[in-house]
């Protein structure tokens, strides 16, 4: 199967300076430990790392995705066409995604030990081996719902067929336990001659636990993925019932699920690839994590990359509002994880947090780098009776290691808390190429000093020697830092002190400015922990937090490690 990826990236990368416009809003009511924690140091946003690449997409402005673009962009010819047209996870953890081929689900790839089979053709074509209709029978609905005359709980959709007079039934994409997903034509664009009228329908079988339980759950998914707009979160238009079907519509995509990527690198994804993917996973999953959802079922099947490249995380059909002061019957009933990509409390039942996406994140990340599973696809209750213990592959750097590493604890109270915070250790410094056209050996000089120079007593290189962009971004970076100092926002102040350090090892008023920030910080956790405005653990997790900069001064970490025994 060939793999119909195209990223294209700048050869350096680095972050972009906060605002104070950007900065996350922190939940007001109820806050957690964590949340206090956070606005001692005054963000909460993940930093914000993005990899030029080609997009087929258009942006509403505001960085909302135009939902109604259909993706049409062409693989290189490879001699066929592996693409999956549309990508829709059925709504529950024992389902599996469309592919280009007919085959029976028994592969570590799904690891939840699901017996299922996936079907789908080749662009405009309908094989052999795809179904042209789906029997989806099931008893009425029953309480509040109700049938025109005439209408029974047998519901058989064919290609060609008509829901709601307005959306033709092009293709069937897939099936699972609990329900299908087609290919579609909105007719209201069509007539309206619009020229992206395609849409993906999800359809939900009524007999699944109780036909108005069904209803009602894919209703709490449809709302959930509503309220999440993201760039990196499948786009959900509309949920609706008519002719005895309950079904959601979504957009429609060109692209292949990751695990049929990964399917076809075993020993994983390019290293530049997997980082653009992880931070792109990393982005989608802290948005739906700053909204109040967890995913609760993340895994290499719920992950759809485009053929432009952007990957997109799906089906959140048994996501949770962690934040929610009542226990919503209908996700109970719906509830189910992944066993391989299940954290310890999940597996035993414990109320989902966003620690728990962040296992499966880890999880994840790990069979992006080296094509494998951490624990040979067994289960997080297993691997802990059996001391297994994830081993360090070389494709990783030190902080991506230490971030996978530590998303892999098997207590949840010893990972990062989000998925913004796992981006934050992952990747803490990338430098962005600033200026188109800068010479190829400057380039080189740069990457060689950020990989190979250790900081000292001062730069080994003068900063009038640095290649003019370079000083020019460091010059930025120092004044953003010190003007953030200022205001007090220290977390923004650290990601840019580390910027420059990562940059230009040694800079002496990069090594100041981060020592005074680290000084600020001890201080004011340390008085929040005292008048009681946070716990001693949530100061002890945000002290952690700084001390994971790599770049951090010596001196600098004492005060933070001094900071931490006292509290």
């Amino acid at each position: 199967m060939c793999c119909c990826l195209r990223l294209e990236r700048g050869d350096l990368v680095t972050k972009e300076k906060p605002t104070k416009e950007g900065r996350t809003k922190g939940a007001d009511e109820n806050p957690t430990d964590r949340d206090l924690a956070t606005r001692v140091l005054g963000s909460q946003e993940a930093t914000r790392l993005a990899p030029a690449r080609e997009r087929n997409e258009t942006d509403t402005g505001e960085g909302n995705l135009n939902v109604t673009r259909v993706i049409d962009s062409k693989p290189p010819n490879t001699g066929e066409d592996s693409r999956t047209e549309l990508v829709g996870n059925t709504g529950h953890s024992d389902e599996t995604l469309s592919l280009d081929r007919t085959r029976r689900i028994d592969s570590p790839a799904n690891a939840g030990g699901v017996d299922a089979t996936e079907v789908c053709g080749s662009e405009g074509s309908m094989d052999a081996t795809r179904p042209t209709s789906i029997d989806l029978t099931g008893p009425p609905l029953s309480g509040g719902a109700s049938y025109s005359a005439g209408e029974t709980g047998a519901v058989s959709l064919t290609v060609g067929s008509v829901l709601r007079q307005r959306f033709r039934i092009t293709g069937v994409l897939g099936e699972g336990g609990m329900g299908a997903v087609y290919s579609a034509v909105d007719m209201l664009k069509e007539e309206a001659r619009d020229e992206n009228v395609n849409v993906a329908l999800k359809v939900m079988k009524p007999d699944i636990v109780d036909a108005e339980l069904s209803f009602m759950g894919l209703q709490r998914e449809a709302r959930r993925a509503q309220q999440l707009a993201h760039p990196n979160i499948v786009t959900v238009y509309d949920f609706d019932r008519a002719d005895g079907v309950i079904y959601m519509t979504m957009e429609f995509m060109r692209g292949k699920p990751l695990d049929a990527v990964l399917e076809d690198k075993p020993h994983g994804l390019d290293l530049e690839d997997a980082r653009d993917i992880t931070d792109q996973i990393c982005k989608g999953l802290a948005y739906a994590h700053k909204e109040g959802i967890v995913h609760s079922d993340l895994k290499p099947q719920n992950v759809f990359l485009l053929d432009s490249g952007r990957a997109k995380i799906l089906d959140f059909g048994i996501a949770r509002a962690y934040q929610a002061k009542k226990v919503d019957m209908v996700e109970t009933v719906f509830a189910g994880y992944s066993p391989a990509f299940a954290s310890p409390e999940v597996i035993n039942r414990q109320s989902p947090t966003p620690a728990d996406d962040v296992f499966a994140l880890g999880l994840l990340v790990y069979q992006l780098f080296t094509g494998r599973h951490p624990f040979d696809w067994q289960s997080a209750d297993k691997a802990v009776e059996q001391g297994l213990k994830p081993k360090r592959d070389p494709a990783f750097k030190r902080a991506e290691w230490s971030a996978v590493q530590a998303a892999l604890n098997f207590n949840r109270d010893k990972r990062p808390q989000d998925a913004a915070e796992f981006l934050k250790r992952f990747a803490p410094s990338r430098i962005r190429q600033v200026a188109v056209g800068v010479p190829l050996l400057s380039i080189l000089a740069v990457v060689g000093w950020i990989i190979f120079y250790q900081p000292q007593l001062g730069p080994d290189i003068p900063f009038e020697e640095l290649p003019i962009t370079l000083q020019q971004e460091i010059t930025r970076n120092l004044s953003d830092a010190e003007l953030f100092l200022n205001y007090g926002d220290l977390d923004s102040a650290f990601q840019l002190y580390d910027a420059v350090l990562t940059a230009h090892p040694g800079n002496l008023d990069a090594t100041a400015g981060i020592h005074r920030a680290a000084e600020s910080a001890a201080e004011r956790i340390s008085g929040a922990v005292r008048s009681g405005q946070i716990s001693a653990e949530a100061g002890r997790q945000s002290l952690q937090a700084l001390l994971a900069y790599e770049s951090l001064p010596s001196r600098s970490r004492r005060v933070l490690g001094n900071a931490m025994e006292r509290l």
